[in-house]
């Protein structure tokens, strides 16, 4: 995922009011940039979300198989559904 992308997609995180991770394929974090690693759910489906060890993972859509992860919340689900919707509103 090149830089220019990752900024965009960072600053649409940041602009949420629940944290919301990317993380690559392996489970490392993209954003934040930071050494954090997270174990991943087996057998991800682009699309849906997955409960995994009391957090919430969402696969993208697209050949690089970025993750969506979020912590432990009631909203949990309904907000990585919603940043799956507004990144496609904006183009990413």
């Amino acid at each position: 995922m090149n830089a220019l992308l990752l900024e965009r997609i960072g600053v649409l995180l940041g602009s949420l009011s629940h944290e919301l991770r990317l993380l690559d394929p392996l489970g490392h974090s993209l954003i934040p940039s930071d050494a954090t690693e997270y174990y991943l759910p087996e057998r991800m489906v682009p699309g849906q979300v997955v409960t995994f060890r009391g957090s919430h993972y969402l696969r993208l859509a697209g050949e690089d198989g970025h993750i969506l992860l979020s912590g432990a919340a009631p909203q949990a689900e309904d907000m990585l559904r919603r940043f799956l919707a507004e990144s496609r509103e904006n183009g990413l």
